[in-house]
């Protein structure tokens, strides 16, 4: 199901994205700097191994600093499931979890409380008809950004690690492991590994 929205209910759209996510978070917007609302819901998913985050963005491609800030990178950096990726025709804002997703004209950096710009964007709830037939705007969209992610370029990654427990049926977050990190080097920054 798609609902038109516009100015302030897409922070509250944002928000239960956020929230409400268990498995996945998806942000890809052109410019990715992050509000100190949404640093401190995604904290709270910090301590969630499971829940993986995904941000891609683009723009300036020979630099792109002016589109991911250091200092949002070491905020994110030590997330024990994250992948951040670049992809440097994005223009599109889109942001999901596995159940909600938001398309709309804002950036990321912009869907902020009391914001007075003329913004619009469409929420699209998983449905289980889109499920079935494959035919909606929600499964439209995510397999759509679905196909941005995987073509864009992977600059970090850093997955958890998790042990067996009660012969398989349960498993016990371990650590996490930097798997992938060439945005250090493009951002000229240190991070914590």
């Amino acid at each position: 199901m798609a609902n038109f929205i516009k100015n302030s209910l897409m922070t509250a759209c944002l928000q239960e994205i956020l929230e409400d996510a268990k498995e996945e978070i998806i942000l890809i917007s052109p410019s990715i700097k992050l509000q100190p609302w949404v640093k401190e819901l995604l904290s709270e998913k910090e301590q969630e191994q499971r829940v993986k985050i995904t941000l891609v963005f683009g723009n300036d491609k020979d630099n792109i600093s002016q589109s991911f800030s250091k200092e949002d990178f070491k905020f994110v950096s030590g997330f024990p499931n994250i992948e951040i990726r670049h992809e440097p025709r994005l223009r599109a804002n889109y942001y999901a979890n596995e159940n909600k997703a938001l398309l709309c004209s804002m950036l990321l950096h912009d869907i902020q409380p009391n914001n007075n710009t003329i913004e619009f964007g469409i929420q699209v709830n998983q449905s289980l008809m889109g499920g079935i037939t494959g035919h909606t705007v929600d499964s439209e969209s995510w397999n759509y950004f679905q196909n941005v992610i995987e073509n864009s370029n992977l600059l970090y990654r850093r997955v958890p690690e998790f042990e067996d427990k009660m012969l398989g049926l349960s498993k016990k977050y371990i650590d996490s492991e930097t798997e992938i990190d060439t945005l250090s080097k493009l951002l000229r920054v240190r991070i914590k590994k």
